[in-house]
C-alpha cells in the first residue's frame, strides 16, 4: 500500500474470486487495512506498507479463469472508496488485480 494522503478512518479491504464475465464471488477474503498492528487510520502520507492476504479457494472449484478483485471500504457502514483508474472513477468501487487459472 502506498499512502498518496492520510486516511482519516480505519479502513477493511477485500478480495473477491469471481469467475471470469461473472460477478458473484465463490471465495473471498476480508480484512481490517492494516500492517504490523497499524490500522489505516494512523497512516501517513508517502507511507508505504507491504501486507499478504490469502483466499481458501473451495474444494470443489472448476477449472476455468477467474478474476480477483480489490477494494477498501469503511467497515462501520460499508461505504466504499472511490476507485480511479487511468483518472477515471470505477462504477464497481473496485479494481481488478489480475486473473487466476484453475486446470
Amino acid at each position: 500500500w502506498d499512502v498518496l494522503q492520510g486516511p482519516q478512518l480505519d479502513y477493511s479491504f477485500f478480495l473477491h474470486l469471481t469467475p471470469a464475465g461473472e460477478e458473484q464471488a465463490i471465495a473471498q477474503y476480508d480484512s481490517a487495512l492494516s500492517v504490523d498492528a497499524l490500522f489505516s487510520g494512523a497512516w501517513r502520507e508517502s507511507d508505504s506498507w507491504l501486507d499478504t492476504a490469502q483466499i481458501q479457494l473451495p474444494h470443489d472449484i472448476s477449472s476455468g479463469t477467474y478474476n480477483l478483485w480489490l477494494g477498501v471500504y469503511y467497515y462501520g457502514d460499508g461505504t466504499h472508496l472511490r476507485v480511479l483508474l487511468n483518472d477515471e472513477a470505477q462504477a464497481e468501487q473496485h479494481i481488478l488485480l489480475g486473473q487466476v487459472i484453475v486446470e
